[in-house]
């Protein structure tokens, strides 16, 4: 596991492949610490560095904010697009968590996951809530959205999954992202953004995740701020809605009409807005 934070570490994850580590440190005064520490869990076919303009804002404030490209993701070793289990991906999230923390004693730790990257921080909270102090989302994959796994998808990838788990599947509608044009762009030519079909394998392991997610939402105690827009293709806002019913006494659940996917990056404001949110938000509980 990675003990210098300089950007680029490498450690072993739990499928023994590289791990490519990402690190914003704040301008600072000699001796002075972080406000905080905030983890970026990235979402499908990303990579760590896709908010920037979070990271800007947090690191801006003071915040010393890392995080590292999953498996099959960026820079990390695995194949490419290719999701086996969440539980790996939650797994390397607590370890490097756990060990940055070792490094700033006293400070708080939150956690930001977009996407994929939001299942995969509902699920690294619940298993070890004490790491948090809060816990940020923004469109978070809690239940599938029907036009992107109809009946049909779901059936091939349950039965598929063992025997043809590479066998591509869907294609994900980078035009579905956000409103931002520019923002599409980027991600339709970023060598480091995955844009390959879905594959069996990574629906199953998506779909998996959520099964696992279901039942356990009505555990949810820590502190939490959800960000959706309402007119997302990707990431059901019905599961933001679903949110309401955990039992956290600290909840906030923002829903942002007419904006898609990546909500932080919206034009008109939105974005400029959402990212306000999550800094005030963050701020408040440092």
């Amino acid at each position: 596991m990675v003990m210098d934070f300089v950007d680029g570490r490498i450690f072993s994850g739990s499928q023994g492949v590289d791990i490519f580590c990402h690190y914003w440190k704040p301008q600072q005064q000699s001796g002075e610490k972080p406000r905080g520490l905030v983890f970026m869990a990235h979402g499908l076919f990303e990579y760590c560095g896709t908010d920037k303009t979070l990271i800007d804002a947090l690191i801006g404030a003071g915040y010393f904010v890392f995080g590292h490209d999953h498996s099959g993701h960026g820079k990390s070793g695995g194949i490419k697009g290719q999701v086996i289990s969440i539980d790996h991906y939650v797994t390397d999230v607590l370890a490097h968590v756990e060990v940055v923390k070792q490094k700033f004693p006293g400070l708080p730790v939150f956690i930001v996951g977009h996407s994929m990257g939001g299942t995969i921080t509902l699920l690294a909270a619940l298993e070890q809530p004490q790491l948090f102090r809060g816990v940020v989302l923004v469109a978070p994959f809690i239940i599938e959205n029907p036009e992107a796994a109809s009946p049909l998808k779901k059936f091939l990838a349950r039965h598929l999954s063992k025997i043809a788990p590479n066998l591509g599947m869907v294609n994900l509608n980078n035009d579905h992202l956000t409103f931002n044009r520019e923002v599409v762009e980027r991600f339709n030519t970023d060598p480091l953004i995955f844009r390959d079909k879905v594959t069996i394998g990574t629906g199953y392991a998506l779909l998996q995740a959520i099964e696992k997610l279901g039942p356990r939402i009505k555990d949810i105690r820590f502190p939490f701020l959800c960000i959706h827009g309402d007119a997302d293709k990707m990431a059901d806002v019905r599961g933001a809605r679903l949110l309401e019913n955990t039992p956290s006494t600290d909840k906030t659940i923002s829903i942002y009409p007419n904006a898609y996917h990546r909500v932080q990056d919206e034009p008109n404001g939105v974005g400029e807005k959402c990212v306000a949110e999550v800094l005030s938000w963050i701020s408040a509980r440092s």
